[in-house]
């Protein structure tokens, strides 16, 4: 009787070592193809990772895309609703028969932008880009005011360079306002900044 209970103990303890052997070599297979899978995976990683030319390739392209959807939305509600009023009771032209425009011009405003903007330095650091689009209303005396970041559904924008875009845009000198019938109007205005790593 002891010689059988010997023998099937024995039995039972070579079948666990070598369930444990088989698990054995199951877990060194598997560490080993984590191991290569996170390897490739690195690899993998850093082929994604663009370029920062690739990037701003890709953020005028979606840009773009943005100011087009921006732009024609902009135009039905114009259509739709061609004022408002806003929070201090005033009538807002969504598009007058003559825009707002900044002193000098174009030129002039880009150069304001480039003069005044100042790229955050850690998200430089981190190679962030990206555009913002500020909504403002310029008054019948040529006064920026109610400086706001919209952001479209799925767009989103990094919290610094919302700031700086507002800061920049609250401190621009006085427009020439826009103009309804011959008599300045107060309109809203959409102006995209593009934060771009120089």
């Amino acid at each position: 009787m002891k010689k059988i209970l010997i023998m099937i103990l024995l039995a039972v303890a070579i079948a666990v070592i070598q369930s444990c052997g088989s698990k054995s070599a199951e877990n060194n297979d598997a560490v080993s193809t984590h191991e290569d899978s996170v390897a490739n995976g690195l690899t993998a990683k850093e082929e994604v990772k663009l370029t920062l030319a690739e990037k701003r390739v890709e953020l005028d392209k979606q840009t773009a895309m943005r100011e087009e959807r921006r732009r024609l939305a902009f135009e039905e509600q114009a259509k739709l609703n061609p004022t408002f009023v806003d929070s201090k009771g005033k009538m807002v032209y969504n598009k007058a028969e003559v825009a707002p425009a900044f002193e000098g011009g174009k030129n002039a405003m880009m150069k304001y932008l480039n003069d005044n903007i100042q790229f955050p330095k850690d998200a430089e650091e981190e190679e962030l880009e990206g555009t913002v689009f500020v909504d403002f209303i310029i008054t019948e005396a040529g006064d920026v005011r109610e400086v706001g970041v919209t952001d479209a559904p799925g767009e989103e924008v990094d919290q610094r360079f919302r700031d700086e875009a507002i800061r920049v845009v609250s401190a621009m000198p006085k427009w020439i306002p826009g103009k309804q019938h011959g008599k300045p109007v107060e309109v809203q205005y959409s102006l995209p900044i593009t934060f771009q790593i120089r």
